[in-house]
């Protein structure tokens, strides 16, 4: 029998990079309100199939499919979409609702009965109620409002409730406006408890059940007649922002462009404002009859005015349709990873979009504030002319861009630090380790189409002997580098001489 191979000799391969997958440029995400489930974030799905599966069915969800099936549609679009969810201002399902008996401790499943519309079927405490009893309502993320119905039901008498929630290690004291007064109040409908998230909520398993940030309300003195409510839900989120805000917290890496349900300026302003602080875009749509006439005080307006840089507004007179999500699908789907990937958002033809008929008057008005359109020219449909709210020169290619080179420098670099079995000394030698990973992703940048061949990015380093000592010792370098947008023509102006 020969010797084993390892006797001549052994292979070990170490893999010492960042395994973290890099940012998608091309990820959508629609933010739409639903009651499907409780996730702020559902998806990726790459066909309607998958999202009929999970339950975004068009009879239960026909917004959302129909934005899904207008980001599908585009040729050259999207691979996959996400659904961010708003919890209805209506109110929302609630994750996971107990009711406990103290001694055991024994628990009863109260979600369905919770949830659900039929009336007089939620039992709140365990029968012959006890001191030390409660009932918990579990969600996900933090929450901040219970919504709740007892008007076929029963109003409890006497007893009275402590609010707590979980701080990591016990139950502490949660200060709520209890709308229910302890659960003894009229039969109404609209009994709402509020109280603010406190900073040291944390997770908590109730009978070996998922995690969730739980509030508790607590029996201190028994009821001589015990509630019995019908429905109850999340109340719903008041702001944008809030739904935006959750939406991040349970992925803030997971999608690039934003599309959102509303067509309402104030929404669209809001979800602007908050796009505005964050390496994302935000597609927004108007059928705004005022930005055609350039009407003081349009939405187009507004925005322009607060000069953002990571909004684009698109005029739709359709609001059944979403160009929002066409061309975000469009625009999104330009690899910027690929030779000659990097695109522009104006000259795109879209699929299943009508395009708008405007004039030339009124096409100017659009333009004149920044928004852009989809229209017909000669025969043909296309969008144009893809900027920023902000106005020319800041095109969405050029935010784009400028969000590319920073992800995939922040990747290289870290990769680099991460992928080093030692450390990157602080010598000429450690500099050009630092200075090549930077290279590169400019040298990429200009394959790609993001910078200009025609004067290609460069990097000015120290040399050792010209760093400071305090930046020495605080192990830090300083970098300079200058690249120039490789742009694109998008208008000529020719001037023809004729001669006799």
């Amino acid at each position: 029998m020969p010797a084993p191979i390892s006797t001549f000799i052994d292979v070990n391969v170490n893999i010492t990079g960042a395994l973290a997958d890099k940012f998608q440029f091309g990820a959508v995400l629609g933010a739409f309100a639903h009651n499907v489930n409780t996730d702020r974030q559902n998806g990726p799905f790459f066909n309607e199939t998958e999202m009929n599966d999970a339950g975004f069915t068009v009879a239960a969800t026909p917004a959302i499919r129909t934005w899904a099936s207008d980001v599908f549609a585009q040729d050259d679009g999207v691979d996959f979409l996400l659904v961010g969810r708003r919890i209805p201002p209506t109110g929302g399902i609630i994750e996971q609702v107990w009711q406990v008996a103290a001694i055991g401790p024994v628990f009863v499943d109260e979600t369905t009965d919770f949830n659900s519309v039929t009336t007089a079927d939620w039992d709140v405490f365990p029968a012959g109620n006890a001191i030390g009893d409660y009932s918990a309502w579990g969600m996900p993320e933090k929450f901040s409002r219970l919504l709740m119905d007892n008007t076929s039901g029963t109003a409890g008498t006497v007893g009275v409730v402590d609010w707590e929630y979980w701080d990591g290690s016990a139950w502490s004291a949660l200060v709520v406006v209890d709308g229910t007064s302890s659960f003894t109040a009229a039969v109404s409908s609209g009994q709402l408890v509020t109280w603010t998230p406190p900073l040291d909520w944390t997770l908590l398993s109730l009978n070996g059940e998922t995690a969730q940030y739980y509030v508790r309300a607590v029996i201190t003195t028994i009821f001589t007649i015990e509630p019995i409510y019908d429905v109850g839900t999340a109340a719903g989120d008041q702001t944008w922002t809030e739904t935006l805000d959750e939406i991040e917290t349970a992925n803030s890496e997971s999608w690039y462009i934003t599309n959102i349900e509303s067509r309402a300026a104030a929404d669209t302003t809001e979800a602007a404002n908050w796009t505005e602080t964050r390496a994302k875009i935000y597609m927004g749509q108007s059928s705004d009859s005022d930005i055609l006439s350039d009407g003081g005080g349009n939405i187009a307006e507004t925005l322009n005015g607060l000069s953002l840089t990571r909004t684009a507004l698109w005029y739709h007179a359709l609001d059944a349709e979403y160009l929002d999500g066409a061309i975000g699908s469009s625009g999104g789907g330009l690899n910027l990873d690929a030779p000659g990937g990097v695109g522009i958002w104006g000259f795109r033809q879209l699929e299943s979009i009508t395009p708008d008929t405007v004039t030339g008057a009124q096409a100017t008005n659009i333009y004149a504030n920044a928004a852009n359109l989809f229209g017909r020219n000669i025969g043909l449909s296309f969008t144009s002319e893809g900027t920023m709210a902000a106005g020319k020169p800041r095109f969405i290619d050029v935010t784009t861009t400028i969000d590319w080179v920073t992800k995939r420098i922040q990747e290289a670099v870290l990769e680099l630090f991460v992928g080093t079995p030692t450390k990157i000394p602080y010598t000429n030698g450690g500099i050009n380790l630092c200075v090549g990973a930077i290279q590169g992703v400019f040298d990429a940048g200009v394959t790609f189409g993001h910078f200009s061949p025609d004067t290609p990015p460069t990097i000015t380093a120290p040399d050792i002997n010209d760093v400071s000592s305090t930046n020495k010792q605080n192990r830090v370098l300083q970098l300079t580098a200058n690249a120039v947008f490789a742009g694109a023509i998008q208008k000529i102006e020719l001037t023809i001489n004729l001669q006799f």
